[in-house]
């Protein structure tokens, strides 16, 4: 009997041939745009756990605690500048230096435009990248500490 349409077996096997390759082809090419996906997301929440973070506010703002009796009005500013041990969560994380212009270099040797130190009366701030580090007790001259609300309290003691 012949076909109606005026298709025979062999083309409908071709037909059906060439749409299951092509169903084939986007299944898998959506498998690896979702792998890729995927892979993207783990390496960024790997990177952003690996990074160190301060957690302070990111404004120049009255400390909540301010040091006792104005501590920091007695400092003078040329005793900041020098290397310092930077130790968080009383793990030492490395040296950083504190430079007379107000600048300074970072753990890792880096140094940005962000990067600046100053003293108030309430305590010494680090201005970084995207946080502030406010050091607002001197446990001993050199050695000042920044408590945390998170319990990682911040530490700089210089290094003679």
């Amino acid at each position: 009997m012949a076909d109606p349409a005026g298709i025979g077996p062999s083309k409908l096997r071709e037909l059906f041939l060439l749409i299951w390759a092509a169903m084939a082809t986007v299944a898998a090419l959506m498998f690896a745009a979702l792998a890729l996906f995927l892979f993207v997301r783990v390496r960024e929440l790997t990177i952003s756990q690996n990074r160190p973070r301060t957690y302070a506010p990111s404004k120049l703002e009255p400390s909540p605690a301010p040091a006792a009796n104005g501590v920091f009005a007695n400092l003078r500013e040329s005793d900041v500048p020098g290397r310092y041990r930077f130790i968080e969560g009383g793990e030492d994380l490395g040296i950083m230096t504190l430079k007379p212009d107000h600048t300074f270099i970072n753990k890792d040797g880096t140094t940005f435009k962000r990067y600046r130190w100053d003293v108030t009366s309430e305590g010494l701030v680090l201005l970084w990248q995207r946080a502030t580090s406010r050091f607002n007790i001197i446990e001993k001259p050199g050695v000042y500490v920044a408590q945390n609300p998170n319990g990682k309290d911040q530490r700089l003691e210089k290094v003679e």
